[in-house]
């Protein structure tokens, strides 16, 4: 009777200590499980997270033109799948699919989603949501690296070139330089916007000059400027210095139009000049109607004696000019008058003598004197050429 009482002990006290283990080999096996798929999750938003940066360097640094021979497909949205995504060491990591919507724009939405396949279990997916802005090239009136003077009633104010409306308060002008008197304002010169430089950097204002605000935090990115490899390699076709229409691409040794001679551009144009541009004697240069030109420059530009760029269609956006670093100087000058948008980041730009720009424009440094006017194009900020996107909405689930 005591021997099968201490059997049935130790039967129960096997059994206790069975169901203990189980559940201990239960708990250590989920453990495990939610482990892998912790660790398969955490793998799975990382490759989305891949996908979004892959996206964007493609609008940053692939021309932002998702062509189907580096494998994107569709239209709106583009799409790409990457498979079998390998890490550093070879591995395979998992599966990425990419979605740009609105791609080309300067508010493109990306959608990437990176999934992993475990050893065990359902695949498992995570997914990153993210609106980009584009930075444009234009977003002020004046803009540039060094000294910003303006003298003789020089003013900057807005427009917009597509609403309507004259005499806008966003004629903003802006450096990077942070020394003092970066700014320097005479002879009853004006800004209607803002003036902001450089951290450190301040404005000196005399003569009844006044500016409608002021911001010392400036930060903005000048990047310089090549000609397409495709425009470079056209053969030369001279100097353009007689009246003509043009269209499509072109590479000039020169652009020399005096004497009221004038070039017409049409449809999509874009044109290369290895040297210099000169206009003067009431010469000009046209832009048809639906026209749109790029002119890139690789020596110095100059404007004067009345001549006038893109009179015709009065859009800024139909005429953008481009300078290289090797354009050093450029001069507008003698009741010149500009309807379009300058980037010359190495360029000391000179506006004198009632020159009127109806745009944007971009240099080293900007002297404005006896009457020269900056009317910013407000248009630019939306339609302006992007230089590179920043995302402004991230979201993962």
């Amino acid at each position: 009777m005591k021997k099968g009482t201490i059997l049935i002990a130790v039967l129960i006290m096997i059994l206790f200590m069975s169901l203990l283990v189980a559940t201990l080999l239960l708990l250590v096996t989920q453990a495990r499980i939610l482990g892998e798929r912790y660790n398969n999750s955490t793998q799975a938003i990382e490759l989305a997270e891949s996908g979004v940066e892959y996206a964007i360097w493609e609008m940053n640094y692939g021309n932002n033109d998702f062509k189907g021979v580096d494998g994107w497909s569709g239209t709106n949205p583009k799409t790409k799948t990457i498979n079998d995504f390998h890490d550093g060491g070879g591995n395979i990591y998992g599966n990425i699919s990419i979605s740009v919507t609105d791609p080309m724009t300067a508010d493109q939405k990306i959608v990437s989603t990176g999934t992993v396949i475990p050893n065990t279990g359902p695949a498992i997916s995570r997914i990153v949501r993210v609106e980009v802005k584009g930075q444009a090239y234009f977003r002020h009136g004046i803009l540039t690296s060094g000294t910003i003077k303006m003298s003789g009633g020089a003013f900057t104010d807005s427009y917009n070139s597509v609403t309507g409306g004259t005499g806008l308060g966003n004629g903003d002008v802006v450096t990077n330089g942070s020394s003092s008197s970066i700014i320097t304002m005479s002879g009853g010169s004006h800004v209607y916007g803002n003036a902001a430089t450089g951290p450190g950097g301040t404005i000196g204002m005399s003569g009844g000059s006044t500016v409608a605000s002021q911001s010392h935090s400036a930060n903005e990115q000048l990047s310089p400027i090549t000609a397409p490899a495709s425009l470079q390699g056209l053969p030369s076709e001279g100097s353009l210095n007689l009246s003509k229409t043009i269209t499509g691409d072109h590479n000039y040794s020169n652009i020399n139009l005096s004497g009221g001679k004038i070039v017409t551009i049409t449809g999509n144009t874009n044109i290369y000049v290895t040297d210099q541009i000169t206009l003067s004697g009431g010469s000009r240069i046209d832009v048809a109607l639906g026209g749109i030109s790029n002119v890139y420059v690789n020596g110095n530009v100059a404007f004067s004696g009345g001549s006038k760029v893109n009179n015709a269609t009065k859009k800024p956006l139909s005429f953008n000019l481009w300078a290289t670093n090797n354009c050093t100087t450029m001069n507008l000058s003698g009741g010149f008058d500009y309807y379009g948008t300058v980037y010359a980041p190495n360029a000391n730009l000179n506006l004198s003598g009632g020159t009127k720009v109806f745009g944007s424009v971009v240099g080293k440094t900007a002297d404005l004197s006896g009457g020269g006017v900056v009317h910013f194009d407000e248009n630019l900020l939306t339609a302006s050429p992007i230089y590179s996107v920043v995302p402004f909405v991230w979201q993962e689930k």
